[in-house]
């Protein structure tokens, strides 16, 4: 009833508002990422395109920094139609578009849920406030399994996995929401050598790759860990200056024995991470520094960079 109701809800919305023109951001997103539905998709003209909950989330989430209240409502009432299921009392989000997919991915559903808690008071709508403490709901019975919580649900055959990536602790969101304290118990064990390790398995704390580092995964993790603790991560942060002094840049991935790069290639979406690390931590020198490398980034070939990699420059420098 509820994704009925969702459908009316949203066809109705366009009686009483006009559209905002687009922005240069939004026109390229609708010209080049969406397909004949207004569905998001990785990359143009790709031979089999993939639709991400990730993608929908993050795309909502640009909607709603420039307060483009009609778009935002048809990207709710697409992820409604083709992304959302109801099982009993629960509303599961897809993790990827297609019939034979039963998983959802807490750190989308986290995303989803918070951005729809701020876009009710942005946008004055309480429905979204209705499906936001939906996704929460069904994330605390569904995701925390012996005070643990874990990254995906099968719904399917009702199995959680057994295991959490640190980079899908989304704090904000989970502090908001009351999260009890035990599932932040990895975060606050977590420390830096100078990285991060990524998975949490049975009580311990794994690396995702012996050999190499992804700089995404560790700025998210350097991000959860600083708003849980109200710190830095020392061995991190020195590892940040370091290359940024040597360097002065950071690049998309490192050996993590011997902390050199592993490619010459930098990551739009790893400097605009970084940049609200450095942000939220009042590094306002590196995030300057930052803030210029993201910004000389080229990412507006939408067949060769991902929309991933797109949104996240956007969202940064918005």
């Amino acid at each position: 009833m509820l994704l009925i109701f969702a459908g009316i809800f949203v066809a109705c919305s366009y009686f009483y508002y006009n559209e905002v023109p687009a922005n240069e951001v939004v026109a390229h997103i609708e010209a080049n990422y969406m397909d004949s539905r207004g569905i998001v998709l990785n990359y143009k003209d790709a031979t089999t395109p993939q639709y991400l909950s990730e993608s929908i989330g993050l795309y909502m989430q640009y909607l709603l920094e420039i307060r483009d209240m009609d778009r935002f409502r048809e990207q709710v009432d697409l992820l409604l139609k083709h992304f959302a299921v109801e099982v009993n009392d629960y509303l599961f989000i897809k993790w990827e578009l297609g019939e034979r997919t039963t998983v959802g991915a807490l750190i989308d559903d986290l995303r989803i849920a918070w951005i729809l808690n701020k876009a009710s008071q942005t946008f004055d709508e309480p429905f979204y406030l209705q499906l936001a403490d939906r996704i929460i709901t069904t994330i605390k019975s569904t995701m925390i399994v012996d005070n643990r919580m874990v990254d995906f649900f099968d719904w399917h055959y009702s199995i959680a996995k057994n295991q959490l990536f640190m980079s899908y602790y989304i704090v904000e969101a989970m502090e908001l929401y009351d999260f009890p304290d035990y599932v932040y118990e990895p975060l606050e064990a977590l420390t830096a050598d100078p990285f991060f390790k990524e998975v949490y398995i049975n009580g311990e704390l794994f690396v995702a790759d012996e050999q190499e580092v992804n700089m995404i995964d560790q700025s998210l993790i350097a991000t959860a860990y600083f708003r849980r603790k109200n710190q830095v991560e020392p061995n991190f942060q020195q590892f940040l200056e370091d290359c940024l002094l040597k360097d002065g840049l950071i690049f998309a991935r490192y050996n993590r024995n011997t902390l050199e790069r592993t490619s010459d290639n930098q990551s739009s979406a790893t400097y605009a991470f970084l940049l609200y690390y450095l942000e939220i931590t009042n590094q306002l020198e590196y995030y300057a520094a930052v803030r210029k490398l993201l910004e000389a980034m080229q990412t507006y070939d939408p067949v060769t960079t991902h929309f991933f990699d797109f949104i996240n420059r956007e969202l940064a420098i918005v």
